[in-house]
């Protein structure tokens, strides 16, 4: 959608605008102002479009000892189907502690489990190998300290800081 046009402002001028992304991806969207004298200034922001509802995860991890023998069936109507066998559950914990550091939403409740997983794997990093999240671990411990009302709760109960070895 174009809208060009002659507009009277002061300070600030606020504008709508009803747009329908059927079959993309992305938007983006340009806003620039032209004066008679010359001046011209102006941005262009990109607008991610994601899949309207949530992501949902179904599964179960299964430990098998021995001669084990499991039966799998999985829903046609879901998108994809993964079946991942580890010698170890260190690996598949590793990965859910990857998934909970790209985590998007960052509430309270959200927070705490995202640095859950930071200091699971920075527990669980082989010796000598440097951890490259100390710094996010810092920022979501002041995030939630800022949250912190006075008697030490947050949305969502007590928030308790203990410190990581």
């Amino acid at each position: 959608m174009i809208a060009d046009g002659n507009i009277s402002l002061q300070n600030a001028y606020i504008d709508t605008f009803k747009l329908v992304a059927d079959g993309k991806d992305s938007l983006s969207f340009e806003y620039t102002i032209k004066r008679a004298n010359g001046y011209f200034d102006g941005e262009k922001r990109l607008i991610p479009l994601f899949e309207q509802g949530s992501l949902e995860t179904k599964g179960s991890f299964d430990v098998m000892e021995k001669d084990t023998t499991i039966n799998l069936q999985f829903n046609p109507n879901l998108k994809q189907a993964t079946l991942r066998a580890e010698s170890s559950a260190l690996p598949a914990l590793l990965d859910e502690t990857e998934h909970l550091r790209d985590y998007e939403y960052l509430c309270n409740e959200q927070l705490a489990s995202k640095l859950k997983g930071l200091l699971t794997e920075k527990r669980s990093a082989p010796t000598g190998q440097q951890f490259k999240w100390d710094k996010d671990i810092n920022e979501i411990i002041k995030k939630l300290t800022d949250t912190r009302n006075g008697d030490g709760t947050g949305a969502g109960g007590k928030i308790h800081l203990k410190s990581f070895g």
